[in-house]
């Protein structure tokens, strides 16, 4: 390890040290909750953003706690080894003028003159947002770091099999420091409930091509171009949706066509107000009522849109986009082999980003999304491919590993996402639900690994 990563390693566990004294049964802030979860899963995308525009978010989404008891192991089988991957925690904001520069454009009205009371009034909050944010932009929040806390503790508690003994954890991050906190924050929760662990972590350039490599993965999909191109025409047909959103802004509509990058302003705004959910400033201020319900869901199905195009199995691209994750998937199987071999494997742990776990799921078929959605019309691919239900901050897949002793040639595996239990693909058959038998399991996605060409 370099002495350059060799401090970042340091601060990140004293950053983490301090802060895991905080409770982690703490509520997060997140109103898509279990009462109410199965209900909304009936509605319409329309009618579940109208009820929470928090979903409104996609990826900005909070964590939401797992809802489901877990299914009893069948007889005999206990866990003994954990693969995973797990989304940073919540985070501030990425972009260089992810607040400033909605503030600018506020600022520049109020010289013209051309603000509202109201306009003042989020002037004054982008204001109060861009100071808190300087030089923290894209960093984790104190939620995100408590996300990742409460997630590895119930790791640890609901699998209690896999972390005695003196076991090893392997722990590898992407080396984007919000990643690495979450897995610090992540690795010392399980450290709290099993303290002879042997834990190793890193965040290496040299493990950034299956850890955190995306769409360069695939080359220039052309067919993304395309999709684009229709998305940005849906969204500006939109834009007539949007002119009392302009109008509680700014005196006059004259200023706004004149002076006003419209797209931009609304997307922007959107990003600030619905990632309110991910910072502490949530608890002093709010921006919900930027946006109207049907607003807030029509920025969702925009942005929701662009992730289908860019990750999702879509028709532009002739469902390939999921296969950015091929090696990624191959890294799960392989350890798999490996640590399925030894007496206590312990956990391997992976740490990056949305744009992993996204595809991921769609590769494993969770949710039916491995097979090509034949849609080009941005309504209904909002209602029909939903973001939010599987890629908040902090996602996480887990691969659960059961057998009933370390000569058992029949070992299970269950998929959790989010630390629910889901079904993969339907091309694969089990007659022990949500249990796959491994050799099933590993079979068909090397073959269809192994069958995917690039061209």
């Amino acid at each position: 390890m370099t002495a350059i990563r060799q401090i970042l390693f340091t601060a990140a566990i004293a950053t983490v040290a301090a802060a895991i004294t905080a409770p982690v049964n703490a509520q997060t802030t997140n109103s898509y909750t279990t009462e109410n979860k199965e209900s909304q899963q009936q509605m319409s995308a329309r009618e579940t953003i109208y009820r929470d525009h928090n979903l409104s978010g996609c990826m900005y989404r909070a964590y939401p706690e797992p809802t489901k008891q877990l299914t009893p192991a069948p007889a005999g089988k206990k866990p003994f080894y954990i693969s995973h991957y797990g989304r940073h925690g919540s985070r501030w904001l990425i972009g260089r003028d992810s607040y400033s520069g909605p503030m600018r454009t506020l600022e520049k009205a109020d010289s013209a003159k051309e603000l509202t009371a109201y306009g003042k009034e989020v002037l004054k909050k982008l204001r109060v947002l861009t100071a808190n944010s300087n030089r923290r932009l894209g960093e984790l929040t104190s939620l995100g770091a408590q996300q990742h806390r409460r997630i590895g503790g119930r790791m640890a508690d609901r699998f209690p099999e896999v972390f005695e003994g003196h076991v090893r954890i392997e722990a590898r991050s992407s080396t984007v420091i919000r990643c690495i906190l979450s897995m610090e924050n992540e690795l010392l929760e399980m450290m709290r409930r099993h303290n002879d662990l042997k834990i190793w972590s890193d965040a290496s350039d040299r493990d950034m091509w299956f850890v955190a490599g995306g769409r360069e993965n695939l080359g220039d999909m052309k067919g993304r171009k395309n999709g684009k191109e229709l998305k940005q025409k849906w969204f500006a047909s939109k834009m007539p949706l949007f002119d009392s959103f302009f109008k509680k802004l700014f005196k006059s509509q004259d200023y706004v066509d004149k002076m006003v990058n419209k797209e931009r302003l609304i997307d922007q705004l959107w990003s600030v107000a619905v990632n309110m959910q991910s910072l502490d400033e949530r608890k002093e201020m709010s921006l919900d009522d930027l946006f109207d319900s049907e607003q807030y869901y029509t920025c969702y199905a925009n942005e929701n849109g662009g992730w289908f195009i860019n990750y999702g199995s879509n028709l532009w691209t002739e469902g390939k986009m999921p296969y950015s994750q091929r090696f990624l998937l191959r890294d799960f199987i392989t350890k798999a082999d490996s640590c399925i071999a030894l007496p206590k494997p312990g956990a391997t742990l992976r740490f990056g980003h949305d744009t992993m776990v996204c595809p991921l799921v769609c590769l494993l078929g969770i949710g039916g999304r491995d097979k090509i959605l034949d849609e080009t019309d941005f309504d209904n691919i909002a209602e029909k491919w939903r973001m939010y239900e599987f890629v908040p901050m902090a996602a996480n897949i887990q691969f659960i590993f059961y057998r009933s002793s370390p000569s058992d040639g029949d070992v299970l595996v269950k998929v959790l996402l989010n630390e629910n239990e889901v079904a993969v693909t339907e091309d694969i058959k089990t007659d022990i639900f949500p249990y796959y038998h491994w050799k099933d399991f590993r079979d068909y996605f090397m073959k269809k690994l192994g069958n995917f060409q690039l061209r």
